[in-house]
């Protein structure tokens, strides 16, 4: 097989396959912001929840975000008095997930390189796991703040990514690869 050939049954499986999985982009376009505001708001909102005296609803988040993160309450960030169920770098990552997803949407059919998205992903990924390191290893101790900022460069960098991929699979957006 020549490799104009080889194109054209490359290319031809690409259109198939963005036909098979036409359905999946608005799908998931909808579903993961949506998803990504219920996951922030139940973390966000649970000191007030607290507050309220709505125990059953409190345990049940606790328990919940306990099957994601240590929970360990002097790595927390607070409110009204009362830690937030998950972590300070947890609440980076899903706070800077939601405000990700929601500057890609925002951004609409903008053009965006795929490299510059990787590479924020990349950097974001070594910010993070420096903080990991220098604290592990006796350094540098990390704090609540650095936690809190390398957690949520990285949800930010990852999901605005990931909403990407899924704005193009619904043909709402053009990340370029050249």
């Amino acid at each position: 097989m020549s490799l104009l050939e080889t194109a054209d049954v490359k290319a031809g499986n690409n259109q198939l396959l963005e036909q098979q999985l036409g359905w999946l982009g608005p799908l998931v376009v909808c579903a993961l912001p949506a998803l990504a505001t219920s996951w922030c708001l139940s973390i966000l909102l649970f000191p007030w929840i607290v507050h309220q005296g709505w125990v059953w609803t409190s345990t049940g988040i606790m328990l919940f975000f306990s099957h994601v993160c240590h929970q360990d309450s002097a790595r927390s960030l607070g409110w009204l008095g009362v830690a937030f169920p998950v972590c300070a770098r947890c609440l980076g990552l899903y706070v800077g997930g939601w405000l990700g997803m929601g500057c890609s949407i925002a951004l609409g059919k903008a053009r965006i390189w795929e490299q510059t998205l990787v590479k924020l992903i990349l950097l974001s990924s070594c910010l993070l796991l420096l903080d990991v390191v220098l604290d592990g290893f006796n350094f540098r101790s990390n704090t609540i703040h650095s936690r809190a900022l390398t957690g949520g460069m990285l949800g930010a960098s990852g999901a605005f990514y990931a909403m990407r991929a899924a704005l193009r699979l619904a043909g709402r957006a053009e990340i370029r690869s050249t």
